[in-house]
């Protein structure tokens, strides 16, 4: 009976160590593909009244820097600051463009405003425009 127990136990064990590492090599991935590079705190300064309003009254814009451009997937990374509309912190991720068309003035460095929403559980940016 004390034998089934210890190897229960292992068992146990390495199955909890076989989780563990499963759950920490899928973050890794995740936080990969997300291109999640920091933020630096010149960046977070000067995102820190992010929010806009654009003339025309279409809604509440989110400011950020470009990182990266996916033409291929019509994929942008972008550091920016708080955006309200979705509750979300300053932050660097990836997002669809709604149109990949929105990505063709765009270039790596570019400060850029920019309006996003969720779909279906999917973020993506349904305006964006150059500063």
């Amino acid at each position: 009976m004390r034998c089934h127990r210890q190897n229960d136990q292992r068992f146990t064990r390495m199955t909890y160590a076989a989780r563990s590492s499963i759950v920490m090599m899928i973050l890794a991935i995740g936080i990969h593909e997300a291109g999640a590079a920091p933020v630096d705190a010149n960046m977070q300064a000067s995102q820190a009244t992010s929010l806009h309003v654009r003339p025309n009254g279409s809604g509440p814009y989110s400011s950020g820097q470009v990182q990266r451009i996916d033409w291929d997937q019509g994929k942008v990374l972008i550091a920016h600051g708080p955006i309200e509309n979705l509750g979300m912190p300053s932050m660097t991720m990836l997002f669809r463009v709604s149109e990949r068309s929105q990505l063709k003035n765009l270039n790596t460095g570019d400060k850029v405003q920019f309006r996003a929403e969720k779909t279906n559980g999917t973020l993506f940016i349904v305006e964006i425009v150059r500063q």
